[in-house]
């Protein structure tokens, strides 16, 4: 049998999945501007990119809508 490869949608949502992370262990240590900012730097994307993923749950693929109804549920 032919072994499935990911999609790029797949791709996308593990990648922004990684971004929020970083972004909230990076919360902790510096403001959300200078976070922002090695975010751009460590996964080479534009800044308007970075706070798509990190604050519109409607962005493609954006891993927020996943977060608030995880959390939603388990309070």
């Amino acid at each position: 049998m032919a072994k499935r490869t990911e999609t790029t949608k797949e791709k996308k949502l593990r990648r922004n999945k990684k971004i929020l992370s970083r972004y909230n262990e990076l919360k902790e240590v510096m403001t959300c501007r200078e976070a922002q900012t090695l975010l751009q730097d460590e996964f080479d994307l534009a800044e308007s990119t970075i706070k798509n993923i990190l604050f519109i749950k409607s962005y493609s693929n954006s891993p927020i809508a996943t977060n608030v109804a995880t959390t939603v549920a388990t309070k």
